[in-house]
């Protein structure tokens, strides 16, 4: 009887997956035929204590200088919608230091930290009246009258501080730490454009273990490749973007390969969740990340 229930278990387990990740392609097909993305790609998934939060990335290459546009997007589990990744904003920097070691808990718009009055739903914003001497708005009294340019303007409302800007931040700075494709993956055009290599042959299984052979799929960071791949002759070089081998943190990645040393696992022990993956002699590679957005902020002081 045990063993039936155990069973039954199982059914329910996989098609609760099944169900799920039919609707996860489907939220993808949907948002890449709106935003017509050259590339779009599944990040991850980012845990929460009453939902999760699916993340995906769409690129676009064409007349771009330099790096892609990168645009990040996320649904939460009880919805399977993608809506973009807000950008985040300097003055937010330490409500994120400060809000950090609590958990996600699944809600994008739940205020962490208010930072302007909402305006309830079917009311009009107050308008502020004109003092005396000044004049209402679109009334214009002397057309000669010219706008002094140094008046002090009324600062702009500073957004609340939500869970989908904290959000923001951890996939931001998970990506900018991880985000690894083997080195070659990636091809600089004569018009100084990155352009995922279609002819790319993967590595030698040789090759497999050593870190100079990953980079990271980001923005140049190092001052010395920035300055490398201004050159000319940058666009014959399979390594234009940054090694991880250069991180700032040391000993932050693993590499192990299965059985056969042909496919290689490189983890983050800086970001626990993250792995990438590659097949020798392909060009299959790929990386994810499953975790809680939590960072190992002690991997410093463990090595």
């Amino acid at each position: 009887m045990k063993s039936k229930y155990i069973l039954i278990l199982n059914i329910v387990f996989y098609y609760m997956i099944y169900y799920s990740r039919l609707k996860l392609e489907i939220a993808l097909n949907e948002l890449h035929l709106e935003k017509k993305f050259e590339e779009l790609f599944f990040w991850g998934k980012i845990i929460g204590e009453e939902n999760d939060y699916f993340i995906c990335f769409g690129l676009n290459f064409e007349g771009r200088y330099g790096f892609p546009g990168k645009e990040f997007y996320f649904a939460p589990s009880n919805t399977f919608k993608f809506e973009l990744l807000p950008e985040t904003y300097p003055y937010h920097d330490e409500d994120f230091k400060n809000s950090y070691s609590k958990p996600l808990k699944g809600k994008p718009e739940e205020i962490i930290k208010k930072y302007k009055e909402e305006v309830p739903e079917g009311e009009e914003p107050e308008q502020e009246q004109p003092g005396e001497g000044e004049e209402e708005e679109g009334k214009v009294t002397d057309p000669d009258a010219s706008v002094d340019d140094n008046a002090p303007k009324k600062p702009e409302p500073k957004e609340n501080y939500t869970e989908k800007l904290k959000l923001s931040y951890i996939v931001r700075q998970i990506d900018t730490d991880t985000s690894v494709i083997p080195k070659g993956a990636v091809k600089l055009t004569p018009e100084h454009q990155y352009r995922m290599n279609k002819t790319y042959k993967g590595l030698k299984p040789e090759e497999l273990r050593d870190f100079t052979n990953y980079i990271h799929f980001r923005p140049i960071i190092k001052e010395e490749k920035k300055l490398e791949v201004e050159r000319n002759d940058a666009v014959f070089s399979p390594d234009v973007l940054d090694s991880i081998d250069t991180d700032d943190v040391k000993g932050s990645w693993s590499i192990q390969l299965d059985p056969s040393k042909k496919i290689s696992n490189v983890r983050s022990l800086l970001w626990p969740g993250y792995f990438a993956v590659h097949q020798s002699e392909s060009n299959i590679y790929g990386s994810v990340y499953f975790g809680k957005g939590k960072k190992n902020a002690d991997l410093p002081f463990m090595i």
